[in-house]
């Protein structure tokens, strides 16, 4: 709403005021003012002057009267003026049957308007009974108004519609341009009479862009009250705020608010609380959102409360009171706090962590972990049932807090840990009394040291390559032509004289190009028009190269410069490498230092740890063949050592310290064959083998164990063809693991202590996929031999017995089939089938429009444990009665007793269970008006849901019911649970009222 300000009237209402003064007999007594009436149409005449500034002037446009009230005595005039009078001020406009102009001296002081009134102020309009507005002050006052008011785009309430609501109201108090009041005010989403849905407010405040405050709120449908709400408020200049409101049987009343607030810095959170038992709670969270100068990240956690002990007495709770000196007993409240720290600071090869974590009670910050940010309606209309608060006062929380920094610079680090133990005043005997707790340091990490050595090169590029072919990349696309000299001499002149701007660019080698006097460089060569040679011819002598490069580059064979022009193509040459062989190796180093404490109660120490440990590795990794095969070894050397000054500690010490030094290495060979490479029959033949060595050369670390060193072995293939719609692949890969200890008598033979192999293969075929794999455990012990025979084999399988899988995925609504068979005990496993259709517009005389109906079928069946068979159906539709109405339906039915319309499977039945005819049972299913039937038939409907939506423009009411089947699992009873809900919720959001639930569960099942 756009109020604009009013601007004192100028000479035109002083010249007014100067002609009607001789007409006017004017008496000394106030109370009985002398009046004269006057048509004054020579005034009309000079006031209605063309070309008045109405932004300057008032511009009385329309009038059948005037007459003046003089009261000398306090210099004040009124000028009233009567009969459709039509008035204009600062580009606003004021119609209305009465206007009075009250004028003191030059000034005025009061416009007031009387009888259909209608005042055009900005943008918006306001009819009412009558008017009085001080433009001074830029306050008015309207009685019995009607208008329109349109949010500006906050959250929450219905205010923040775009398209605005109609409001009536008894007075309105307009603030200033964009602040009004409003009392005893209606509104609704449309201008008829008697709308369907309305809210009442008995107090408005509207700041636009600022605050929305209201109090008294009845919500109204269809000319009834549906229920009332106390306040709402919203602060639209932040992101959120939100308000729970409501009585919980165990704290009483509630008053939870949280507020959002989103800054350029940072974001900020603020939840204000006050409850009749708990006291009242205050937490604020912050977080930036960008540095602050070289403040990179700070988080601040901070959260107070004025508390009230409680404790739980039959469900209920009450406050918990303590024996004061006198006898009587008071109440436990006590200030309670918490915050937390954590920050990172930052400047060039420097860096500063720190967190910092501190409180005064262990109870209290758990208790409001309830708390609620959301007003729900159903908990003041059923407050009798809400019971979301259950938090036990029985055990303190927070055991431990902890503070500590760490350092960066460069590759220097040092960080340091406190932590502290939550200890107990055993001497003050009530444990809900703050002072009872404290914390005291129970440990200490510092200094903790690290160094990260720079990697020292040894082998930076040890490489033989070769130029292969160039590229040429234009309009983004690719051509590769051979490396030949003439070639390349020629084309370059081509691509010249077709005056095209080159970007010429090349790997890394800096050699010149064989016959063309270009420099294979990085830095790209842009030659222009100047550089081109007018009128000057060229051919590839190569044809098949020539046919090529014109389908490529869509020329011709020739192409002759005929003098500047723009160039119209942009080209780059690329060089294409063989690599023959690239190796590259370094040197990596680090070093730690750790030194931690631990101390009693009281400061006395009771254990230390000192440690410090150095590592160090040399890389050697290489290529051949353009990465055809690959190379990496890694040989790593540890060294550490840990002491203490406590005996206790020594056995454990003396296994961590000692040195390591172990090898580990990988070979692979990867490579991808073509075959009818970039047509639509192109086949891809991918091949790859590794090995993986892994080599523990000296350990003294924890001796009494063995050297080991580990060998795996990998191999994959297979063929893609049809762009993958034939795929075809086989892995294998086998692993084993040796000991480096001789002359142990143990069951392992040859020191080998793990031995396995994995083998697995799949087939796509279009719509078809097969798949099956197989592990198999090889270690060969001295009382687990290795034998080639049937009965080993299955012996020695792992992750179960082998499947073959076989998949059928056609489009919908074409089921989806996945067949399970055991390859070993020859025997089926499952069947799996899944399908969903969705129908969508349908036509059905009588109705406005079937939007969708949508089923969904999927059918488990267990061949080996066939009391795990399911079905399962779902249907769901969405149906337009007519424009503004809607009605969503879904339900699904399932049978879990599939497994009994078989007579084979009796051998799996439980005690009472019998075969069932599936015809019988189906239509004991499908026969709704047979109660007994349905209550035989194993398809049972797990729920029906209905949601019919009334279309309000840009908000919707959803009236939901929901009857949802329930299965007690502790009774061993089932139910049905019938719910009702209704929600208004704003169209493309997740904005609502508050919504009404109710759920109607039997009293025997509570």
């Amino acid at each position: 709403m756009r109020f604009r300000q009013f601007i004192i009237p100028g000479g035109v209402l002083l010249l007014l005021a100067f002609c009607l003064t001789p007409l006017t007999a004017q008496d000394k007594s106030i109370a009985k003012p002398q009046t004269t009436n006057a048509a004054l149409p020579e005034f009309v005449e000079e006031v209605n002057i063309e070309g008045a500034n109405a932004a300057e002037n008032i511009i009385f446009d329309n009038f059948d009267e005037v007459f003046i009230q003089n009261f000398d005595e306090l210099e004040l005039r009124e000028i009233h003026f009567i009969g459709n009078v039509v008035i204009r001020f600062q580009g606003n406009t004021l119609k209305a049957r009465k206007v009075v102009v009250t004028v003191k001296g030059d000034h005025v002081l009061e416009i007031a308007a009387f009888g259909n009134v209608e005042f055009k102020y900005g943008s918006d309009i306001y009819l009412a009974d009558s008017m009085v507005f001080d433009p001074d002050k830029q306050k008015g006052v309207l009685k019995q108004v009607r208008s329109f008011l349109k949010g500006s785009g906050g959250s929450g309430m219905p205010l923040s519609s775009s398209t605005g609501w109609y409001y009536t109201a008894e007075k309105a108090t307009i603030l200033s341009r964009t602040k009004i009041f409003l009392e005893n005010v209606y509104f609704t989403t449309s201008d008829e009479k008697y709308p369907h849905y309305s809210f009442f407010a008995q107090q408005l405040w509207f700041y636009q862009s600022e605050v929305v405050f209201a109090t008294g709120i009845m919500y109204t449908v269809g000319q009834a009250d549906f229920f009332y709400f106390p306040f709402f408020f919203r602060w639209e200049q932040t992101s959120e705020f939100k308000t729970a409101f409501g009585w919980e049987k165990r704290i009483g009343w509630y008053l939870m608010n949280s507020f959002q607030l989103s800054t350029d810095f940072g974001n900020f959170e603020f939840y204000l609380d006050i409850y009749e038992r708990l006291g009242e709670y205050l937490q604020v969270n912050f977080r930036n959102t960008k540095p602050l100068g070289n403040l990179k990240s700070i988080s601040l956690f901070l959260e107070i409360a004025d508390d009230i002990r409680i404790f739980k007495i039959n469900d209920r709770y009450t406050w918990l009171t303590d024996v004061d000196i006198n006898g009587s007993f008071e109440a436990i409240r006590q200030f309670s706090w918490h915050y937390k720290l954590n920050f990172n600071y930052s400047i060039p090869e420097f860096s500063l962590n720190g967190y910092w974590e501190a409180l005064n009670d262990p109870f209290f910050t758990a208790k409001y972990g309830q708390r609620k940010k959301v007003f729900d309606i159903k908990e003041i209309i059923q407050y009798d049932q809400n019971t979301f608060f259950s938090q036990s006062d029985s055990t303190p929380y927070n055991s431990s807090v902890s503070r500590g920094f760490s350092i960066s610079a460069g590759k220097l680090s040092l960080s340091g840990n406190w932590s502290f133990l939550r200890i107990e005043d055993v001497n003050i005997t009530n444990k809900y009394l703050n002072e009872r707790y404290s914390y005291v340091l129970d440990s200490t990490t510092f200094p903790t040291l690290g160094y990260t050595m720079p990697a020292i090169t040894l082998i930076s590029n040890l490489s033989l390559e070769t130029p292969a072919s160039m590229t040429i990349r234009l309009s983004n696309t690719n051509l590769i032509v051979p490396v030949d000299a003439d070639v390349i001499e020629t084309l370059t002149k081509y691509l010249e004289t077709m005056k095209m701007k080159a970007a010429m660019s090349a790997s890394t080698n800096k050699t010149s190009l064989p016959g063309t006097g270009m420099s294979n460089t990085n830095a790209p060569a842009v030659l222009t028009n100047q550089q081109l040679k007018p009128a000057n011819t060229v051919k590839l002598t190569n044809t098949s190269l020539m046919t090529k490069l014109s389908n490529f580059a869509g020329l011709s064979n020739t192409a002759t410069n005929t003098g500047p022009q723009k160039p119209k193509y942009q080209y780059t040459l690329v060089t294409n490498q063989q690599v023959w062989y690239k190796f590259v190796s370094s040197l990596n180093a680090n070093f730690g230092y750790t030194t931690s404490e631990k101390v009693d109660t009281n400061g006395k120490p009771v254990s230390d740890s000192y440690s410090h440990t150095e590592n160090g590795g040399v890389v050697f990794n290489g290529g051949f063949f353009n990465n055809l095969i690959t190379l990496n070894n890694t040989l790593s050397f540890m060294n550490r050592k840990r002491w203490s000054s406590f005996v206790v500690n020594k056995n454990n010490d003396e296994k961590y310290t000692g040195s390591e030094l172990s090898y580990s290495g990988a070979l692979a060979f990867n490579q991808t064959g073509i075959l009818l490479k970039g047509t639509d029959f192109q086949i891809d033949f991918p091949l790859s083998i590794g090995h993986t060595l892994r080599y523990q050369i000296l350990r003294t670390t924890f001796a009494e164990k063995p050297l080991e060193f580990y060998h795996t072995t990998t191999f994959g293939t297979g063929f893609k063809l049809a762009k993958g719609q034939i795929d075809f692949s086989l892995s294998a890969s086998h692993n084993i693991n040796y000991r480096q200890t001789n002359g142990v008598d143990d069951i392992y033979l040859d020191n080998v202590i793990l031995r396995n192999a994995t083998l697995s293969a799949s087939l796509t075929l279009f719509w078809f996929r097969a798949s099956t794999g197989v592990t198999l455990d090889l270690l060969e012990t001295k009382s687990n031999a290795l034998e080639l025979d049937f009965s080993d084999f299955t012996n020695r399988l792992r992750s179960g017995y082998p499947m073959l899988s076989v998949s059928f995925t056609p489009p919908q609504p074409i089921p989806t089939i996945t067949y399970v068979y055991d390859i070993l005990r020859n025997t089926n496993v499952s069947v799996d089938l899944s399908s969903s259709y969705t129908l969508k517009d349908i036509k059905i005389p009588l109705l406005y429009n079937l939007e969708s109906m949508n089923f969904a079928v999927q059918f488990h069946y267990d061949f080996l444990s066939p009391r795990s068979t399911s079905f399962s159906l779902s249907f769901s539709m969405t149906l337009w009665i007519d424009k503004y109405w809607k009605l969503t339906f879904s339900t699904r039915i399932k049978n879990n007793n599939i497994f009994r319309y078989f007579d084979d499977n009796q051998k799996y039945f439980l005690p009472g269970e019998y075969y069932v005819n599936f015809w019988d049972n189906l239509w004991d299913g499908i026969n709704i008006f047979d109660y007994e039937g349905l209550k035989r038939s194993f398809f049972k409907i797990q729920g029906l849901n209905f949601d019919l939506v009334h279309d309000l423009d840009e908000w919707e009411l959803h009236a939901i019911f929901n009857i949802n089947r329930k299965v007690d699992t502790t009774k061993l009873v089932s139910y049905w649970e019938p719910e009702i809900r209704m929600e208004f919720r704003l169209v493309g959001s997740s904005e609502q009222f508050p919504p009404y639930s109710k759920k109607f569960v039997p009293a025997e099942y509570q």
